[in-house]
């Protein structure tokens, strides 16, 4: 597994000032599993905790505020792509796989406030 997107996410989510700096680039590597880690997937979660000495909390927290910041904010809008959390060289398996990633973290049924916002982008 890559942790570098969680990586830059927890780092993100200590210096929330960064928002702006981190959106001017390329997503990182290993978006995947920072979609999977703020689903809250276990197996993900532990191991991405484990890798950067975080409590499970601050991993998901991170995660969910990256893909708020990074991903779905309105600013992205007309780069599918990056709404998605892809480059565009992304094959279809990992299109397909990220689109029902972002849709079960967005849905309504999730109760959480801040998904309901976002359940249009996706």
């Amino acid at each position: 597994m890559n942790w570098d997107a969680i990586g830059v996410a927890l780092a993100q989510h200590a210096q929330p000032g960064r928002v702006e700096e981190l959106r001017a680039r390329a997503l990182p590597p290993g978006m995947t599993e920072l979609l999977r880690a703020a689903l809250g997937q276990d197996d993900v979660v532990d191991a991405a905790a484990a890798c950067h000495q975080a409590s499970r909390a601050q991993v998901v927290d991170a995660a969910r505020f990256f893909i708020e910041q990074q991903v779905l904010a309105r600013v992205f809008e007309t780069d599918p792509w990056r709404q998605l959390g892809l480059a565009p060289t992304a094959d279809e398996d990992t299109i397909k796989t990220h689109h029902r990633l972002l849709v079960r973290l967005v849905h309504p049924d999730r109760s959480d406030d801040w998904a309901d916002a976002y359940a249009d982008r996706v």
